[in-house]
């Protein structure tokens, strides 16, 4: 009888410990749960605190490449605009020049930069720039067009005069940018209708090819007597 009673006892004291380690493994079990739980949360923070940082520095990087990329462009258009002003200016001054089929012609190859940027900036600015860039780039990339055309000129109506310089080792843009002086623009304002940035350095160059010296004088005048002297020769 007494056996029975402890071996009842003992069963339940069995099962009340069997309980109590269950809570326990349940209670230590959720506390993991929660701690994973709560890494799981804080890792989601930090990604997605690095994607916001990432997206903002790809934002910011964007908006100050198009910045960038709206300022160069604002520069062309207004070098095509101080372009378009010098031309108009010069062919008026030219036209009470004319004295020979070459000046007709050079009239025309100003003519058809002028209504090439005429018809260009008399189109209403947009907001962007990056609209027309395209056509920005063109123009710009088609600025050499003067030069080039007016030395191929001088070379069909004044072989003689062209020979000679090519004879110095000139290039045919460093001839037509000779052409340009004669025709009376001056150094300082070449830059605005040849697609360099630095003419000053263009005519060093050239003066060094002819060898002439600072103390030479205007290379301008060089090239009018040397025109004039090969136009002589063809007589």
């Amino acid at each position: 009888m007494a056996y029975d009673y402890l071996s009842r006892y003992s069963n339940i004291s069995d099962s009340l410990d069997m309980a109590k380690m269950s809570q326990e493994v349940n209670s230590v079990k959720e506390k993991f749960e929660n701690r994973l739980q709560i890494r799981r949360q804080h890792l989601t923070l930090y990604i997605i605190l690095l994607v916001v940082a990432f997206s903002v520095i790809v934002i910011t990087l964007y908006l100050c490449k198009k910045h960038s990329e709206e300022l160069r462009l604002q520069q062309k258009y207004n070098e095509l605009k101080e372009e378009f002003q010098y031309l108009t200016n010069t062919k008026e001054y030219y036209k009470s020049k004319i004295i020979s089929n070459v000046d007709e012609e050079t009239l025309k190859i100003l003519d058809r930069r002028i209504i090439a940027l005429g018809t260009f900036l008399s189109k209403d600015k947009p907001d962007s720039l990056s609209k027309v860039a395209d056509k920005l780039e063109d123009l710009t990339a088609n600025k050499n067009v003067v030069t080039d055309s007016i030395g191929m000129l001088y070379a069909i109506y004044h072989p003689t005069f062209v020979l000679k310089l090519e004879s110095f080792g000139l290039t045919a843009s460093e001839v037509g940018f000779c052409c340009l002086l004669m025709l009376g623009l001056r150094t300082s304002e070449l830059s605005l209708v040849v697609n360099k940035s630095n003419t000053y350095n263009i005519s060093s160059q050239i003066r060094s090819k002819l060898k002439l010296e600072q103390s030479s004088g205007k290379l301008a005048n060089w090239l009018n007597q040397l025109f004039e002297s090969s136009e002589k020769s063809k007589c």
